[in-house]
């Protein structure tokens, strides 16, 4: 007869070799200021393209990523 020990038994952190680890957490890569200047632009220019923004609009969000 084999004993199986309660739970409060059962060291913390203990994993059952039968189970896949715990998956490790997602780290982002660090975006530089330019590639997040970049990818702002572009979605400002689909705003533009699918008539979101105005002409005016666009400049003046462009000014502002570009002087960032």
């Amino acid at each position: 007869m084999r004993l199986i020990p309660r739970q409060s038994q059962i060291p913390l952190g203990y994993v059952n070799p039968t189970q896949a680890p715990p998956p490790r957490p997602a780290v982002a890569a660090p975006v530089s200021p330019t590639d997040q200047a970049l990818e702002d632009l572009r979605k400002l220019g689909d705003l533009k393209a699918q008539g979101v923004l105005t002409d005016e609009e666009f400049t003046t969000m462009k000014a502002r990523i570009l002087a960032d």
